[in-house]
């Protein structure tokens, strides 16, 4: 984990744990978990794309896009950890025509 601190802001960085019996993505899918001034904003990187960000402030969540099914393995397994359901293929462009 790499971590960088100063009075209103924090910034780590770690590596997402799969959901099931999975046992590493082996470095390709990490979350990047910025605090500013107390508010906790989540980004999903899957290879070299954001692929999602999550603000648990406001519970708002904007995924990208739907981009291969390891991915969305990476997208559910973030989705897991925010306490949100997972989504297949389908799910993910209805809600981001839906939502972004």
């Amino acid at each position: 984990m790499n971590m960088k601190t100063n009075e209103n802001y924090n910034f780590e960085v770690f590596n997402l744990v799969p959901v099931g019996s999975q046992k590493s993505f082996y470095g390709k899918a990490i979350v990047i978990k910025e605090t500013k001034n107390g508010v906790d904003v989540f980004s999903l990187k899957s290879y070299d794309t954001i692929v999602a960000i999550y603000n648990a402030a406001t519970d708002e969540l904007k995924i990208n896009g739907y981009y291969s099914s390891t991915t969305n393995k990476h997208l559910n397994s973030f989705l897991n950890y925010i306490g949100k359901k997972p989504m297949n293929k389908k799910e993910v462009l209805e809600y981001v025509k839906n939502n972004n």
